[in-house]
């Protein structure tokens, strides 16, 4: 039977990761090679967006030590081939934090309409006018913590003209 030693690496670095603990939600967008994107300036507090959906990110301690072990093997793993033998299983990290996600269930419209306050259009406007005036889809997404198909729903529900 395998018989596995745990070794800390010669570097050992303490805080090159952070663990994020996934909804299955959130899950499955990783697991399917879709994006993940952090949204919010630096004032504001970070969320996680998928293409539809926004989380709160929280750290967590935690009382226990958690080990990144990438090559650790499980039960199921290690087979009874009769023959005794020792392998060293390096530990990559060890944190005592992980990230937590909780699903924003309905997002805040208020940073969104003051950025849009900022430009509104007189009612003599011309497309003729400077772009500096606009934003452009990618802008709104980098100050609003919504996810697009979120920061999409909301600029239908609201008067906002679409130029370009």
């Amino acid at each position: 039977a395998e018989v596995q030693q745990l070794q800390f690496t010669e570097k050992f670095p303490l805080h090159d990761y952070k663990l994020v603990q996934l909804p299955k939600e959130v899950l499955n967008v990783v697991k399917s090679g879709d994006k993940l994107v952090f949204r919010g300036d630096r004032q504001d507090e970070v969320v996680l967006c998928t293409d539809s959906s926004s989380f709160f990110v929280k750290e967590v301690e935690t009382s226990n030590s958690l080990l990144i072990v990438p090559t650790l093997k499980t039960e199921t793993d290690v087979g009874d081939t009769g023959a005794k033998f020792l392998t060293i299983a390096p530990i990559n990290t060890l944190s005592q934090h992980y990230l937590e996600l909780q699903k924003i269930p309905c997002v805040s419209i208020h940073k969104l309409r003051d950025l849009l306050q900022l430009n509104r259009l007189p009612w003599d406007w011309t497309s003729n006018d400077s772009p500096n005036d606009t934003y452009s889809m990618e802008m709104l997404l980098d100050h609003v913590q919504m996810s697009e198909g979120e920061l999409l729903r909301e600029l239908d529900e609201i008067p906002v003209v679409e130029h370009g």
